[in-house]
């Protein structure tokens, strides 16, 4: 055999070879083709979905500022009610010590003033263990000796309105004394 067609069969297999290869080769760099589209389109979509976070963010930093404010304002305006709610609590403590300070001084009032009317009432034999009734006034009055059935006086404590959630005296009710009228004044001025 001769040499020449020795090698034009190599020749000729190499080249169905290169050819084989040509055509995988042109094969695969179709589907690269075909993955480069597709990774510029899921590039696009990154970026698009970068672009959206990032004005997410922008908007949620608005937020939060406005939030901020919002709470801001608010906590000055709860600042302010606490001061408010600290100086009417102070004015309220104030009062309630008056108030106390005032029913104290009434009933050592009351105290004193119902041993010196057993003493009085101990002078009047007549009257004894009896109190003077007093009008709205405060001055003694003088219904403790009008019989049943006739007008009320002006020490009567039903005309006289000093106790209008009580009812009227009851035949043998006590009638208030000029300290315990005193003390209701006191009592009906706070309010």
């Amino acid at each position: 055999m001769d040499i020449s067609l020795i090698l034009d069969a190599i020749v000729a297999v190499l080249l169905i070879t290169t050819i084989g290869y040509a055509v995988v080769l042109n094969r695969r760099l179709g589907a690269l083709r075909n993955a480069k589209s597709e990774i510029e389109a899921l590039i696009a979509q990154f970026v698009e979905s970068t672009d959206k976070a990032g004005s997410g963010i922008e908007s949620l930093k608005d937020e939060t500022r406005r939030s901020g404010e919002a709470l801001q304002g608010k906590l000055d305006a709860a600042r302010g009610l606490v001061d408010d709610l600290a100086f009417l609590l102070e004015r309220g403590s104030s009062l309630a010590d008056r108030l106390d300070g005032a029913v104290g001084a009434a009933r050592a009032k009351i105290a004193t003033g119902g041993a010196s009317k057993r003493a009085q009432g101990a002078r009047h034999p007549g009257r004894q263990g009896s109190v003077t009734p007093v009008g709205a006034d405060g001055k003694p009055g003088d219904n403790a000796n009008t019989p049943a059935g006739a007008d009320s006086g002006p020490g009567d404590t039903a005309s006289s309105g000093a106790l209008p959630d009580r009812p009227g005296p009851v035949s043998g009710a006590r009638n208030l004394s000029a300290q315990e009228s005193e003390l209701l004044k006191a009592l009906q001025g706070m309010r």
